[in-house]
């Protein structure tokens, strides 16, 4: 399913829009599993969302998470923890002295 694309390119005149695909054979086959549940729009309206805000291409990206204080780190708290780390090291597996 990662490379299920349910939009379609139409090009008019100048501009390319997007529009919903609604002869694609998996939405057609999401209506009929879920009928008037509207299952299928509800996956389109996440799908669009995701490429709003991730339009990498569905690349996941890792956000610094405080479990503690239960939000996401500021670039500042980041750099103090990576700051606090350098030249610690955990253990000598694998050096030879």
């Amino acid at each position: 399913m990662s490379d299920w694309h349910p939009m379609t390119v139409v090009v008019t005149g100048d501009e390319a829009v997007e529009v919903i695909n609604r002869d694609d054979d998996m939405m057609k086959e999401m209506e009929e599993v879920y009928p008037g549940l509207q299952v299928a729009d509800f996956i389109l309206k996440v799908w669009r969302e995701l490429q709003q805000f991730n339009p990498s291409g569905g690349y996941t990206v890792e956000i610094p998470w405080s479990v503690g204080l239960d939000r996401e780190l500021t670039p500042a708290e980041v750099t103090a923890i990576l700051r606090r780390g350098k030249g610690k090291r955990k253990g000598k597996k694998g050096r030879s002295s």
